[in-house]
């Protein structure tokens, strides 16, 4: 009896127990008081009261799990673990703010996470998915197209998002009749705010703009806010930073807020992210879903006529998200435009649109698009 197989030789990060398989996303399976939170690293420190988060034979914490603070100063929320560095710290997967006190609890991500499955055959599901969460999730996103959560036809044109609502445009089909935009201050050339409201009570903001004005002018800042259906949640915020040559753009950059989390398949708040012409062409850009920090570039610089617009993930000019390229005739008018989406390597082209312009004069008459 005394060379009896125990629990204390078996390690538990190599076995998936019944508590870590029948989870729902709610098993409790551990609770330690937190010291501090270090929003810079995303690392949340924990005061050394029992159980360690990797010598817990029982219930050691892993990547994936999902931890819930509640009585913190400033962090209270749900939160997956990304690393765990110690006994005493752990990062977690998104943005956090600095914050001190509270308990942090442990759960058990859902089982169903954890159940692999070969997607290689089917028909209706992507055959990337590789869970059964995931293919549990496509599959009630694709029945009669009826779900809450499914990105149905009817559903599209009342998404939120300042991928559809920005520069301006305001709501369109699928919000209510009766939307009212106000611009502030009333009577001047150089607005400092746009904001469209549901209806001209001005209770309910839909989305606003704000703009910041250089001494000679040209705008400085420009300032994007898409609003929740309360009318005062900022959903998402995108700020472009502008420079200049004299009065000609010459380049921009793109800070993106995003308040939303969002799973790996398709929702309506995942459909924001989608790499398309559709939502990313005429210089709108990159919103949210996308990472902070897309920089513009305008090319020739200090040109009134430019002949390449070019939005990359960042600065350092390496991976491009979307290109737009012009053409003029002897008049300076524009010829042909041409729209160009590139996949997340930044060099592979998803799609081109071709819009060859005629006219009467200097007057558009028509276009004809090319699509590849």
């Amino acid at each position: 009896m005394a060379n009896r197989l125990s629990k204390a030789d078996i390690v538990d990060l190599d076995l998936l127990d019944a508590p870590e398989l029948s989870s729902d996303g709610n098993f409790l399976f551990l609770s330690t008081s937190c010291v501090s939170v270090v929003a810079g690293s995303i690392t949340v420190s924990l005061a050394s009261d029992g159980e360690g988060l990797l010598t817990g034979y029982d219930h050691p914490v892993e990547p994936g799990d999902i931890v819930r603070i509640v009585g913190s100063t400033a962090a209270d929320g749900q939160y997956t673990i990304a690393t765990v560095v110690s006994d005493t710290q752990f990062t977690v997967s998104t943005a956090i703010p600095d914050s001190t006190g509270g308990t942090v609890n442990y759960y058990y991500r859902a089982g169903t996470l954890r159940i692999g499955v070969d997607a290689s055959s089917f028909t209706h599901v992507s055959t990337s998915s590789t869970n059964l969460q995931t293919v549990l999730n496509e599959l009630d996103l694709l029945v009669g197209g009826s779900s809450s959560a499914a990105l149905t036809e009817a559903l599209h044109p009342q998404l939120r998002q300042l991928i559809h609502l920005a520069d301006g445009e305001g709501p369109f089909e699928g919000f209510a009749t009766g939307a009212f935009q106000e611009t502030l201050p009333a009577g001047t050339p150089f607005p400092t705010s746009t904001t469209w409201w549901t209806n001209s009570a001005k209770t309910h903001k839909i989305v606003e703009e704000l703009v910041s004005y250089n001494p000679n002018k040209t705008i400085a800042t420009d300032v994007w806010k898409v609003y929740d259906v309360d009318g005062s949640t900022v959903m998402a915020q995108v700020t472009d930073t502008i420079t200049y040559s004299g009065v000609f753009e010459t380049s921009r950059l793109r800070a993106i807020v995003d308040n939303i989390t969002y799973p790996d398949y398709l929702l309506p708040d995942t459909h924001r992210t989608l790499r398309q012409l559709i939502h990313l062409a005429d210089g709108g850009g990159p919103f949210e879903g996308f990472s902070s920090g897309a920089f513009c570039e305008t090319l020739p610089a200090a040109s009134p006529f430019p002949t390449t617009i070019t939005w990359w993930t960042s600065a350092a000019m390496t991976a491009k998200i979307v290109d737009e390229t012009i053409s003029y005739n002897p008049n300076r008018t524009v010829s042909s435009v041409q729209w160009r989406a590139y996949s997340v390597d930044g060099l592979s082209i998803l799609a081109t649109v071709t819009d060859t312009i005629t006219y009467s004069g200097v007057f558009e008459v028509s276009r004809t698009r090319a699509i590849v």
